[in-house]
């Protein structure tokens, strides 16, 4: 049996309200590992925790392109996602796994 470990990066998906949620992650250490945040809303029927999180990985991986470790002519592809909820049920835990392609 074969065991493929990933390189996961954790975002932390809040939601405030109204459709309204923040993605936070730990930014570059060359950029003292501050928090980076964006803000995400949803209208209509797309109030979900699943597609909060689909466009939280998006953005990460975008912000992956425009940081140190992007390289002109790559793109931050993500592979999977996992989400899980912690005790507060406003707050969902999202591990993404990008590569470069």
């Amino acid at each position: 049996m074969m065991l493929e470990v990933k390189h996961g990066n954790h975002i932390k998906l809040t939601y405030s309200g109204n459709g309204n949620y923040a993605a936070t992650w730990q930014g570059w250490p060359s950029d003292g590992h501050r928090i980076v945040r964006r803000k995400i809303s949803l209208s209509g029927y797309d109030h979900s925790h699943k597609t909060a999180a689909l466009e939280a990985a998006q953005l990460f991986a975008a912000w992956l392109e425009t940081g140190p470790l992007g390289v002109k002519g790559l793109f931050c592809r993500i592979e999977s996602i996992v989400s899980g909820q912690t005790s507060n049920p406003d707050v969902t835990a999202i591990l993404v796994s990008t590569d470069w392609v």
